[in-house]
């Protein structure tokens, strides 16, 4: 996915595989050739997308089962555990990725083994490799998330060997360009390190402007891109257009919040509101989500001179000693800066 500050706070080498972060968005705007494939994968996807796992699952559960030599259905049924684990903020099962991935791996390396020239069993490649990639990174394996990552990045560019257009090389690489440059601005002077960060957005702008499924993760790289450069409008922009596009698709929703927290704070706080409630119909097992949206309200509020909103806020947040480890794990350092913060709040006049 996904913790959703990325811009504030991930890893160097998790921004640069961030292009996975939002499994639910990725499609092919060309169609695979096998008309079930497709229709398999177009309805999984988009279940996944309206935030439907288990659909999901059904989806791309048919998938594996009856083309069985494909990698995909065991890739997406990965990108499900991944994407649920994100968006509900719950501990990943491990064994069951790890059990796709590696069925997917044996999968796409005999289809890309039969004909590497062919662009699906190269894409098949590319696609494996970077969910390796995002698995192993969020165990914290940077040297492998590193190895997989930069395969996945070879991957994608023998696709655009082959199909110049080819809109899922865009996004992935567009995001992998930006993100590796800009946290390697300082080191420029270097001979081996460009600076393509301009290529980076050129390409996802170009894939965002894509009828398809990908116009999803395109426009939120993009949204968090616009974040880092502070060009807000731009960001405003594609934050509405994605909200309208795909409605209910909640890390596009926490993407607008985070884009309004600067200029609108009332619209910031109502579309994280917005959440809070579709996270307590959901009745979740995990307080992960509904704590960070707590915290960004009540800096919101504070923002606006609000001093009893935000404490409000604040004290619907649960202390740390009635948090479950893995709670206390996904939210880290911002434990502490709820902490820091409600001092603010308290001492303030």
């Amino acid at each position: 996915m996904q913790e959703i500050e990325h811009l504030e706070r991930y890893n160097f080498f998790f921004q640069i595989f961030l292009f996975l972060v939002f499994l639910s968005s990725l499609n092919f705007s060309q169609r695979f050739p096998f008309a079930k494939v497709d229709e398999l994968l177009t309805n999984g996807i988009a279940s996944m997308n309206r935030g439907d796992y288990s659909l999901a699952e059904k989806y791309f559960l048919e998938l594996r089962k009856d083309y069985a030599n494909l990698p995909f259905g065991d890739v997406y049924l990965a990108a499900v555990e991944i994407t649920r684990a994100s968006d509900f903020g719950i501990e990943i099962n491990k064994n069951k990725i790890n059990n796709y991935l590696e069925s997917a791996t044996q999968k796409a390396k005999a289809l890309y083994e039969q004909n590497e020239n062919d662009l699906w069993n190269r894409y098949a490649m590319a696609l494996t490799e970077g969910y390796w990639a995002y698995f192993e990174a969020l165990q914290k394996d940077w040297i492998d998330a590193f190895a997989k990552g930069t395969s996945s990045i070879n991957y994608f560019e023998e696709c655009l060997e082959i199909n110049k257009n080819f809109s899922e090389a865009f996004i992935a690489l567009g995001t992998y360009k930006y993100w590796r440059s800009r946290k390697t601005e300082s080191l420029t002077w270097l001979p081996f390190i460009n600076d393509e960060r301009k290529e980076g957005i050129e390409f996802l702008e170009k894939a965002s402007r894509k009828n398809s499924y990908n116009r999803v993760l395109a426009i939120n790289s993009l949204i968090w891109i616009y974040v880092d450069r502070k060009e807000n409008a731009k960001a405003e922009q594609l934050a509405n257009e994605a909200v309208k596009l795909f409605p209910g698709n909640r890390f596009l929703l926490w993407a607008a919040a985070r884009v309004y927290e600067a200029s609108d704070p009332t619209r910031s706080i109502a579309i994280y509101n917005d959440l809070l409630r579709e996270y307590s119909e959901l009745k979740l097992e995990s307080r992960v989500r509904p704590i960070i949206a707590r915290h960004k309200i009540a800096q919101m509020h504070f923002r606006l001179g609000n001093k009893i909103e935000a404490m409000n806020n604040l004290n619907e947040i649960p202390p740390t000693i009635e948090l479950t480890e893995n709670e206390k794990k996904v939210l880290g350092s911002r434990l502490e800066r709820i902490e820091n913060f409600r001092t603010k709040v308290e001492s303030s006049e």
